[in-house]
């Protein structure tokens, strides 16, 4: 290809990625390629042809369907269709062979075009949309924005915006103003279910010419394409997931960051990175504005903030002047002191028939699919665990055990393998527990669910979104896919069904998740011209991280999770560095992680080291795995000791191996 594929600032993105994240520069430089960059020739080959008639009818032959009557069925079928389509895809509309066509080309009733073909992302767009009026908050807000934009200095602005506050308007009109300065932009988005709303947005305002989408669920062809419009300049503006934060965007002026306290925006292989920590690094070297945006921003970025590291904006009401809804605990002790054993508290199943009686949508949210959490013997209290992770199996619909870390799966026994017990309960909530319960409650409604067990591919998750937004769903149950992002009037009730899913894990963020859940979650009703109404199901009403969601009162909330933190040596104050140990037999990952924790224990007093010890998922698809962490004041030098230390250490094929997250996200 003429051009190549890495210039000055994707080699020098590529070698901090590196250093960062403890990879090598040619994984970094992976990272910024299409599925086929191993092969230029696919990568580069010329665009997909395809079949158009060359012809009018007028010019055909009087009698060229008497001689040749599969061909002028063909080429009738091409003229009636006036649009270009594949070789195959003409042959079976036109019920010929394709050499049938071949004969047509010959003879120049056909030609072959070069055509990239319509994106179907793109079909969920309607006619182009005019802007709305901005609220003086959002007035304030697009100001700062371009002031940034007009100078070449890269800055960082977080926009904390209340659910509905209209920051998705600032991120279509600051992409607008880059387009009309000559700019690039990049938009990410964290989870794939917002793409098909966000695609819809932004291509309303701004026409598709110049969008390209990137996300893991297209096809391999797709992102190819999309990359070599980016690279060649054809488009400037991209929309996708984190990887999108390396798109070869040309001439980057603004790089936003929606939901940006989202976990998802953390790589889980190497390169482990971090969307926002690469997009910063990208803005610094390109002189572009980022925009991180969330009505709950993470603790971290609302500190840096705090520290005048980012310029902070904010938006404290919803456009229209639509009020938030007020969300209410209730208290599940309670209802079981009552006599109440079922999944709804009375005040939630009287509000779910209130609303349905009303015509009005409801969605039910839990942070955990299948249908039982775990499934336990009666007499010994054994619960079933997958053999390979050391987790529980969940229950699912059709009798089946199901492992979500390996995705093994087993007929559930009729008897205990311990001690051969024949009662085995179902014990704990699961996404299709609930909407099994909705269907036997509320008989009549229309009920969907939405979770990686009931979503397979880009077109169920639009399907799902657009039924639910033409009012085709009454009630919409679902797990973490539905708790952001989502804009759909209709919906003026939200239950969840247990907000206590993630207060309890072994994780020092785990109240700051909690935290976030309920407030996003509490931002999909109300939405429409009738007030929403949120109640919130929990065994522990008096947590900070509930109290304060329900009081709605974030900087509270957030100040005393940073005096902890700044207690505990916990990020902000110092980046921690997670290192797993993972083998079999488990006695020899252990020695693997003592020898490790006593080569890293001279890297020097500054640092604070937690560990070794089991991991909270002990074993993991037949692997044990230990694990250590570091806190460290001084990141860059640590990481230069750590690639010291583990030089001199010679991994062999049946060792235990090991694996760094710098900044982790998950600790599991």
């Amino acid at each position: 290809y003429p051009k190549p594929l890495f210039g000055p600032e994707e080699w020098s993105l590529a070698n901090w990625l590196a250093k960062r994240y403890l990879s090598t520069p040619v994984q970094a430089l992976k990272m910024m390629l299409p599925p086929a960059a191993s092969s230029s020739d696919r990568l580069f080959s010329p665009p997909h042809r395809r079949l158009v008639a060359a012809v009018s009818f007028g010019d055909v032959d009087p009698n060229f369907s008497c001689r040749a009557p599969k061909q002028y069925q063909a080429l009738k079928t091409a003229l009636s269709i006036a649009e270009p389509m594949t070789r195959q895809e003409l042959a079976a509309r036109a019920e010929v062979s394709p050499s049938t066509l071949d004969s047509l080309v010959g003879k120049g009733y056909l030609k072959w075009i070069a055509a990239e073909g319509i994106d179907e992302q793109f079909a969920v767009l309607g006619p182009k949309t005019d802007p709305p009026e901005l609220t003086s908050e959002q007035a304030v807000a697009m100001q700062a924005i371009e002031e940034s934009l007009s100078t070449p200095q890269a800055e960082t602005f977080l926009l904390r915006g209340v659910t509905g506050s209209g920051k998705t308007e600032l991120y279509i009109r600051a992409i607008q103003r880059v387009l009309a300065d000559g700019g690039g932009a990049i938009l990410l988005v964290p989870e794939i279910s917002l793409t098909p709303q966000m695609i819809r947005m932004v291509g309303e305002r701004l026409g598709t010419d110049e969008l390209v989408v990137l996300h893991s669920s297209l096809t391999a062809r797709q992102r190819n394409r999309g990359w070599k419009r980016l690279y060649d300049g054809d488009a400037r503006v991209v929309l996708g997931a984190r990887s999108a934060v390396f798109a070869p965007c040309k001439n980057v002026s603004l790089i936003i960051i929606d939901e940006e306290h989202e976990t998802s925006y953390k790589q889980d292989q190497v390169p482990r990175y971090h969307a926002r920590e690469v997009a910063l690094k990208r803005a610094q070297q390109q002189g572009a504005t980022v925009v991180m945006g969330s009505a709950t921003p993470s603790v971290e970025s609302y500190y840096w903030g705090e520290q005048n590291h980012y310029r902070r904006l904010y938006l404290p009401l919803r456009v229209n002047q639509r009020p938030l809804p007020r969300i209410q605990l209730i208290d599940m002790r309670e209802e079981r002191k009552q006599g109440n054993r079922s999944i709804f508290s009375r005040r939630l199943f009287a509000a779910v028939r209130e609303r349905l009686d009303a015509n009005e949508q409801v969605v039910l949210f839990l942070n955990h699919r299948g249908y039982s959490a775990f499934l336990i013997c009666a007499d010994c209290g054994l619960t079933l665990r997958c053999p390979d992770c050391n987790v529980t199996y969940t229950y699912h619909w059709k009798n089946t055990l199901r492992c979500h870390y390996c995705d093994r799966k087993m007929r559930p026994p009729d008897r205990c393998p311990s001690c051969d017990g024949v009662e085995l309960y179902r014990r704990g909530l699961g996404t299709q527990k609930v909407e099994a319960a909705v269907y036997r409650a509320f008989p009549g409604a229309r009920v969907a669910r939405m979770d990686t067990d009931s979503v397979r591919g880009r077109l169920s998750r639009e399907s799902i979104y657009a039924s639910f937004s033409r009012g085709e769903i009454d009630v919409l149950v679902g797990t973490q896919m539905i708790a952001k992002g989502w804009d759909v009037p209709g919906v003026t009730l939200v239950g969840v069904i247990d907000a206590d899913t993630a207060l309890h894990f072994p994780d020092f963020r785990s109240a700051e998740r909690t935290f976030q859940m309920v407030t996003q979650v509490a931002g999909r009703a109300g939405r429409g011209p009738i007030k929403g109404e949120v109640l919130a199901q929990t065994r522990h009403p008096e947590h900070p991280a509930l109290s304060y969601a329900a009081e709605d009162d974030l900087p509270t909330f957030y100040q005393q999770e940073l005096k902890e933190r700044e207690a505990l040596g916990y990020p902000p104050f110092r980046h921690l560095i997670r290192i797993i140990i993972r083998g079999d037999p488990e006695p020899l990952v252990r020695v693997w992680a003592d020898d490790l924790m006593h080569r890293l224990r001279l890297l020097g007093d500054d640092i604070a080291f937690l560990g070794p010890a089991p991991a909270p998922l002990t074993r993991l698809r037949g692997q044990f795995r230990w694990h250590l962490y570091m806190k460290t004041p001084v990141l860059a030098k640590t990481l230069e000791g750590i690639n010291e230390a583990l030089s001199t250490v010679s991994v062999g094929a049946q060792d235990p191996q090991i694996a760094i997250d710098v900044d982790p996200i998950q600790m599991l």
